[in-house]
């Protein structure tokens, strides 16, 4: 029985020898960073946080400079309020005099900022028409969010939120930090690829990812999160995956990643149904040597 046993292993061993993906280390590229155009930055407004906004219309016209196309706060079961995220790295500093202009006209409504939309936003104060607040009436050394709520009178027509005093930012000339990916094999029975990069960054920005030189995909990362990707395998081929994570000023670092996806068919399993054949005919004679 222990004869068995260890056949059994060796068998087993053999087998992930044979099918285990060889592993070459990816290059990292980044002891040469390219600066590239910057990121937009601006004083206004740039999202509209959906989840805590109600009873408007047009909530867009919010977002971006003033151009007299309004976003419209009313009364309905309560009173209309709207959510706008002046951007991750565009937040209104608290500085001398007024920090940021709520642009309107018509009815008055009530302002709250904040830097947690997940806690209760801090009122600031009221305004009618355009009417600018500073935010030593809040404590705050800055704020990301803007909350403004209809107050009383007609429809608030609400075009822009623009910062007096804006976060300015130190210069970062340090390339995000991404752990490498391993060059890898898999065999086409597979039915999905999936893998994860660590990156990390002072000022995340977003990422590409192309595969042999064609995009795959894109999007925004913060700090603290990884960059995944997932690929549904399609028959043999070899891929170059790429991916290239930026930061807010336009430094880089790139990850190659080789993927080969082989054919899994009788050639590729021959060896592996010998060292089986091998094993039981090693096993037949230990038994025959035993009787």
């Amino acid at each position: 029985m222990k004869r068995e046993l260890c056949q059994i292993a060796l068998a087993i061993f053999l087998f992930s020898i044979l099918f285990t993906p060889s592993n070459i280390y990816s290059k990292i590229d980044s002891t040469a960073p390219i600066l590239i155009n910057t990121p937009p930055s601006d004083v206004y407004a740039d999202e509209l946080i959906d989840s805590l906004t109600v009873f408007i219309r047009y909530g867009e016209n919010a977002l971006g400079a003033p151009d007299s196309e309004y976003t419209e706060l009313f009364q309905e079961y309560g009173n209309g309020y709207i959510t706008l995220d002046m951007g991750e790295y565009e937040k209104i500093w608290n500085d001398t005099g007024d920090d940021f202009t709520v642009h309107s006209y018509s009815g008055a409504y009530l302002v709250k900022v904040g830097n947690n939309i997940h806690q209760p936003l801090l009122t600031i104060g009221e305004g009618s028409d355009t009417t600018s607040f500073d935010l030593n009436d809040t404590g705050l050394e800055y704020a990301q969010y803007v909350q403004i709520h209809y107050s009383a009178g007609g429809e608030v027509y609400l075009d822009a939120v623009e910062a007096l005093h804006l976060e300015e930012l130190l210069p970062d000339t340090n390339p995000p930090d991404v752990t490498p990916i391993n060059d890898f094999s898999v065999y086409d029975n597979e039915t999905e690829v999936e893998f994860t990069w660590t990156v990390t960054d002072e000022h995340p920005w977003n990422y590409v990812i192309t595969i042999n030189d064609n995009p795959y995909s894109e999007g925004l990362w913060i700090e603290g999160e990884e960059i995944t990707f997932s690929y549904t395998v399609d028959g043999p081929k070899n891929l170059t995956i790429e991916m290239t994570a930026y930061d807010f000023f336009g430094y880089n670092t790139v990850d190659t990643v080789v993927l080969e996806i082989k054919a899994l068919n009788p050639a590729s399993a021959l060896p592996v149904v010998l060292s089986l054949i091998a094993l039981i005919g090693v096993s037949y004679i230990f038994k025959k040597r035993n009787r």
